[in-house]
């Protein structure tokens, strides 16, 4: 080969060795997660083939998954019978891999952020014998890894980068009651609370239908004695080391979604159900961690709904036909007034500007 044949040669080599590489970065960017959306929960999808990579990519802080016995007393993921791919194991399927993250990330399921991932197990297995088997592999294969998952030691909780809950109408309860050394939890009701229901240390979590509890559908305001009522059972929760979540809370539309978001991190409730973990995690970035006291934002005439807002945040309504001029809320002396919150008749959209 001629000197300049092999010149040729070298340069398209490096051309295709370049454009590999670019295809590369491109294709690793379009699989970048999205940060840790602290507070987030992934409600449960019974058809997802994979619902653990889908979830972490988008950012959720907790998922929620079904599984069941099979036979042969493997563990599969999903709430379909039919459905029996050696690849939906659990073990191969969700705990292998949050274990190889915790690894690569240094004790950590997201490298942007330390808060501990929730792992939310219903197991469909009415059969009370059943139930107890399946229980049973579930700690054996959380057990195959020491370091990832929470743990109780003789009555002492010792967290871990994943802290696994067990949820639904099927949980065996009893034996989570009376285990010594576990690395399962419940998913508890407000009837945990005080001294007659399940420890902390059994029920770490408090879940139930928002629907059982109040009527509030998000399309006007909240009233007072339900905002109150969502006020003292956070806190009657928190004040026991227990944390908080609602579901059942719709989705549908942004100004019905926002809404209850506000009064939700107003009352501090830790994780929102939601299909849109983007958009919570930048409007729960406007009200901070803890939530800041709120003000009540003083309308120039009537409107359909009040929305409490953080005082630190500057507070904007659109102005409408025969309206008056904007009203808003001073930030606090040495507070930052970075996140403004845009109100119209009937919601509040938060976010930076």
């Amino acid at each position: 080969m001629s000197k300049g044949g092999s010149m040729a040669a070298v340069v398209s080599g490096v051309v295709v060795l370049a454009g590999g590489v670019a295809a590369g970065l491109v294709s690793a960017r379009a699989r970048r997660e999205n940060p840790c959306a602290a507070g987030s929960y992934a409600p449960r999808d019974d058809s997802a083939r994979d619902p653990l990579t889908r979830r972490l990519r988008q950012g959720y802080a907790s998922v929620e998954i079904a599984v069941w016995l099979d036979d042969t007393d493997r563990l599969l993921v999903g709430g379909s019978r039919d459905y029996t791919d050696p690849g939906a194991e659990l073990e191969r399927l969700i705990l292998r891999p949050l274990a190889d993250r915790i690894e690569a990330f240094v004790g950590r399921v997201y490298a942007d952020s330390a808060a501990p991932f929730r792992l939310v197990i219903a197991i469909d297995e009415p059969d009370p014998e059943r139930l107890d088997r399946a229980y049973e592999r579930l700690e054996a294969h959380l057990a195959d890894h020491p370091d990832a998952f929470t743990r109780l030691v003789d009555g002492v909780v010792r967290p871990g980068p994943v802290t696994v809950l067990l949820t639904g109408r099927h949980m065996p309860r009893l034996a989570l009651t009376g285990a010594a050394q576990r690395r399962t939890f419940a998913d508890g009701t407000f009837a945990d609370l005080g001294p007659w229901g399940a420890p902390p240390t059994v029920a770490p979590l408090l879940s139930e239908p928002w629907s059982q509890h109040f009527d509030w559908d998000g399309r006007r305001e909240m009233p007072a004695d339900e905002r109150n009522a969502l006020h003292r059972l956070v806190a009657a929760a928190h004040a026991e080391g227990r944390q908080v979540h609602f579901a059942g809370l719709p989705e549908r539309g942004w100004r019905v979604r926002e809404a209850f978001w506000c009064e939700l991190a107003a009352a501090g409730v830790d994780l929102i159900t939601t299909t849109r973990p983007r958009a919570l995690a930048n409007f729960l970035r406007g009200y901070g961690k803890p939530a800041p006291a709120l003000a009540t934002v003083a309308h120039p005439r009537p409107v359909r709904r009040t929305v409490a807002v953080p005082v630190q945040a500057s507070v904007h309504r659109s102005p409408r036909r025969g309206a008056g001029r904007p009203a808003t809320v001073p930030a606090q002396a040495g507070t930052s007034a970075r996140h403004r919150v845009s109100r119209s008749s009937g919601a509040a959209r938060v976010g930076t500007p």
